[in-house]
């Protein structure tokens, strides 16, 4: 499995990066730009990522335009839908408003931090990126 972790605060992306790292390639990025430019390499490459973990809160671009940035790019691309990355917004903002937002951008799935890895696991498992 080919994963990026998009995420500011380097004690989560070190957590991410570590506990997503035992089932797949785990590449980083710090910033909403850095991503877009790994996601665009990656689709350009024919090696998208089959899951992301993106922060809300990021610096030069939000999270929550960074999700719409990578369901247009999937979109320009005629990527299918079973085929397209499975993105899980892991962020601290748990209210209504972000969560729909991030649902109704498309999301595939929404962590509240800290970060608990049985449900991050259950969440893959869900998603069926892994197996039970």
């Amino acid at each position: 499995m080919k994963i990026l972790v998009v995420e500011d605060d380097a004690t989560q992306r070190l957590f991410l990066k570590t506990f997503l790292g035992k089932y797949g390639t785990c590449e980083t990025a710090e910033t909403g730009k850095e991503a877009i430019i790994l996601f665009v390499r990656a689709l350009k490459e024919k090696r998208p990522y089959h899951l992301v973990c993106l922060d809300i809160l990021l610096p030069e671009i939000s999270g929550k335009d960074v999700l719409k940035e990578f369901r247009s790019l999937e979109k320009k691309e005629n990527i299918p839908f079973h085929e397209r990355s499975r993105i899980l917004m892991v962020t601290a903002l748990a209210d209504l408003k972000h969560v729909t937002e991030a649902f109704a951008s498309d999301c595939d799935g929404y962590l509240v931090k800290p970060i608990d890895p049985a449900k991050l696991k259950e969440k893959l498992v869900s998603l069926g990126l892994l197996k039970e």
